[in-house]
């Protein structure tokens, strides 16, 4: 016994791109693209570089439609834009942080997610 969850997923291997999309009240609020240069985890916590992006109808869609399925009214969805199966839903996080989307975007998910809450 370790006191750990444990979480499998299976390899992606033609991956273009991983993208984050902040989703608020079903609608997308911003979009991020993460690249980091020494690790396959594109994670802005482990150091990935955080760039503006311009997000398709489709990653737009899938990511609406993940949130909703979910229920979630705030999400952020990340997606692994790949060669051959287009974008795919990586992960939908519920507490997702939004210091790099703010910072890449210019978008204040704070006075956002307050606006929405009024």
């Amino acid at each position: 016994s370790v006191g750990a969850v444990f979480c499998l997923q299976p390899f992606v291997p033609d991956v273009l791109r991983d993208v984050r999309i902040l989703v608020l009240g079903g609608r997308q609020l911003a979009a991020m693209e993460r690249r980091h240069a020494n690790d396959w985890r594109h994670n802005v916590a482990r150091g990935a570089c955080a760039l503006p992006y311009s997000s398709t109808r489709e990653e737009r869609d899938l990511a609406e439609r993940a949130a909703a399925v979910l229920g979630a009214e705030f999400c952020g969805v990340d997606l692994l834009v790949t060669r051959h199966a287009g974008p795919i839903v990586l992960e939908v996080n519920g507490v997702p942080g939004w210091r790099a989307i703010r910072r890449v975007t210019g978008v204040d998910v704070a006075v956002e997610l307050i606006r929405f809450l009024l």
